[in-house]
């Protein structure tokens, strides 16, 4: 076990094994429950930097990684992040992505021939709810605060298109044109 307290750092731990392995710099195992916990006073309980001018496997996978490997089958989640500040004043981002071609990226993998989801949005609140939202703000020539490519699905419509009734262009007498959607 290692604990430190310093006003200037805490612990601070290095490997050059120079080997490719899986062990770090600071291995934790909890039989109980919690790996490592990091609390400090500053906004920052952690922070996790790679750098290297030769790409690898491993930083393709991320800086931080998250897994879940048991055997147990549920959705267990691997990263997870939370943050409600003033619930009451609808403040806080629980998991936020930036990076310099896609800001967050999902990718849902499934064998067993049912549903599977690349990105899953659900709102529950008393005010409008959205799942899925976006915006744009760019400079470019064409900012789309949605893009589909494939089958694009609604169970329900409302907003931009209204049904509405017209006389027939054929025979405007005798027949109207009806858009329901």
């Amino acid at each position: 076990m290692v604990w430190a307290a310093d006003l200037n750092g805490g612990v601070n731990a290095y490997e050059y094994s120079g080997t490719n392995n899986t062990k770090g710099a600071v291995n934790a195992y909890s039989y109980r429950g919690v790996g490592v916990v990091s609390n400090a006073d500053s906004n920052q309980a952690g922070v996790f930097t790679a750098g290297n001018s030769t790409p690898t496997g491993s930083l393709y996978q991320g800086v931080l990684r998250g897994e879940y490997t048991g055997s147990l089958v549920a959705d267990y989640v691997g990263v997870y992040g939370y943050s409600i500040p003033n619930a009451a004043n609808n403040y806080g981002i629980g998991v936020r992505g930036e990076g310099g071609y896609r800001g967050v990226y999902g990718y849902g993998v499934n064998t067993s021939g049912s549903s599977t989801f690349g990105v899953y949005g659900y709102a529950n609140g008393t005010g409008t709810n959205y799942g899925v939202y976006g915006s744009t703000n760019g400079t470019g020539t064409t900012d789309y605060a949605g893009y589909f490519s494939g089958t694009l699905y609604a169970t329900t419509l409302t907003g931009g298109t209204k049904p509405f009734t017209i006389d027939h262009p054929l025979d405007p007498e005798n027949k109207f044109l009806r858009q329901l959607y």
